[in-house]
């Protein structure tokens, strides 16, 4: 299924993720660091992947969300996430479903890290950003058959030939720029003989 392939109008429903929208940013940060402790090495891949291609993804929905503002889509991360999680009451077939979470959780994953660097939670957002890097590690094998994405949206990965190459382009080239001064994260890039660019 394409890139905007799930868009249509969902009806007016919290859905399973909106609740952490109501959350204080610490708590909503101790909320999305324990969903990611949830979530396996594959997992935190799909996420990358998820979190790669939202600022593509909500440009196009506020382009069309002003010229079409009856149909009800996103013009912000808050917005997103209500979006994704309220669509997932509606879809039933499996791949768009999974593809609903991975975007709703990426979601999550930005607010939380927006406000990791703006409040300088500094062992959060490490903690965060480490375990998604790791999901790089498999990504050579895992994304080649993987059916949730398709070509076009897993195309920024298709470089990716060893473990090391897969956490360095997500520390590098997805994971927010501000956080390669964390210590923390420059001490993992070090454990994997990964430089990070300023």
């Amino acid at each position: 299924m394409g890139l905007f392939g799930l868009f249509r109008r969902p009806r007016i429903n919290n859905g399973p993720y909106t609740s952490f929208l109501g959350m204080d940013d610490r708590d909503l940060v101790r909320a999305v660091r324990s969903l990611i402790t949830e979530i396996d090495q594959n997992g935190c891949l799909m996420l990358v992947v998820a979190f790669n291609l939202i600022d593509i993804l909500l440009v196009w929905m506020t382009w069309r969300a002003n010229k079409h503002p009856k149909k009800g889509l996103p013009k912000d991360i808050d917005g997103f996430i209500i979006f994704n999680s309220r669509s997932l009451l509606e879809v039933q077939e499996d791949i768009a479903v999974r593809r609903l979470h991975w975007f709703a959780m990426a979601g999550l994953v930005k607010k939380a890290t927006t406000i990791c660097i703006k409040n300088k939670y500094d062992d959060d957002s490490a903690f965060i950003w480490i375990r998604l890097a790791s999901g790089g590690a498999i990504a050579e094998d895992a994304l080649r058959h993987n059916i949730v994405w398709d070509h076009q949206e897993k195309s920024s990965f298709s470089h990716i030939h060893s473990e090391r190459s897969g956490i360095d382009y997500i520390l590098n080239h997805v994971m927010p720029s501000a956080l390669r001064r964390n210590r923390t994260i420059n001490d993992f890039s070090g454990e994997h003989d990964i430089f990070l660019g300023l």
